[in-house]
């Protein structure tokens, strides 16, 4: 099946992880709005659940099984539940060197055993657009794999192209329509909480396009490519084959993505980017879940 290749195992972390998962997790009888995120550093998580827990003060790690078996292997994955008003939420964090097969498999595992009816990704991107300004936060209303197709004596021709070029449907990955047209009606300008950063404030911007890889893209040349072939405002690594595990699942998924670097238009030498990025790595991290956190303080208005 054609979905499979973004949840296969790919590591025995994650055979491990269902060995004795139904025993972590044995929650299903709670509604939850599930919020996945990405750490770059001890410190930044630490920092980024201290920010968190001002907006929800009951919120408490939970001391799973699971998390002593990963722990072990040195990839630290921490789990907190907290509510908000009426609404249980769960906050998972995963370290951003995880690759997309195992961030979409602890997607899956959060999903089978969570009565799960939300799932918010929150996390930082980089810039395809010209029009994105470092700070900018996306919430895209679909989503391409930009690095799945064919290679060929004429170079690597992205599976998008290729089903444009039949005349057929591109498989694009889209936000559940009833969510997105909710998260478009609301005014954040009443957002009470924002880090300026570089001295301008955020612009949320709802719709468009943005595309995903396995790879941090920091190439003037591929960045151009990217804007040219799917008109995309912003890349990541996870968003698409998250997006198509929810759907799967028939659970609505929404992804809230920061804009920290310009995906290699800055850069000189190669990896610049990234040292462009990682200064404002937990300011774009809290600037995306604040956003979040707006959005299911306020879904329930329209």
């Amino acid at each position: 099946m054609r979905h499979m290749r973004y949840i296969k195992i790919s590591s025995i972390i994650f055979i491990s992880i269902f060995t004795i998962i139904n025993i972590s997790f044995a929650q299903k009888n709670n509604n939850v709005i599930v919020f996945l995120s990405m750490y770059n550093r001890k410190q930044t998580l630490k920092k980024l659940i201290g920010t968190i827990r001002e907006d929800i003060p009951d919120l408490q790690e939970l001391d799973l099984p699971i998390m002593h078996i990963i722990n072990k292997r040195r990839i630290i994955f921490k789990v907190f539940k907290g509510t908000r008003g009426d609404k249980r939420l769960i906050f998972c964090f995963a370290p951003n060197y995880i690759d997309v097969h195992g961030f979409i498999m602890l997607e899956q595992m959060l999903i089978d055993n969570f009565n799960v009816n939300l799932f918010i990704f929150f996390a930082n991107s980089g810039a395809i657009s010209d029009e994105a300004q470092i700070g900018d936060v996306y919430i895209p209303d679909v989503w391409y794999i930009h690095d799945e197709g064919m290679y060929t004596d004429r170079g690597f021709i992205s599976r998008f192209e290729i089903e444009k070029m039949r005349g057929g449907n591109t498989s694009e990955h889209k936000i559940v329509r009833v969510l997105i047209e909710k998260i478009k009606k609301m005014n954040f300008s009443d957002m009470k909480k924002i880090i300026h950063i570089e001295g301008q404030k955020p612009r949320i911007i709802v719709g468009g396009v943005g595309v995903s890889g396995n790879s941090w893209i920091d190439s003037k040349k591929k960045r151009e490519e990217l804007y040219n072939i799917f008109d995309a405002k912003i890349v990541d690594t996870r968003s698409a084959g998250m997006i198509e595990v929810g759907n799967i699942n028939k659970i609505p998924i929404v992804s809230i993505k920061s804009v920290i670097d310009f995906a290699g238009k800055e850069s000189i030498e190669p990896g610049d980017s990234k040292k462009i990025a990682m200064p404002r790595f937990y300011e774009g991290l809290c600037n995306a879940y604040y956003v979040s956190l707006y959005i299911i303080d306020n879904l329930d208005k329209f």
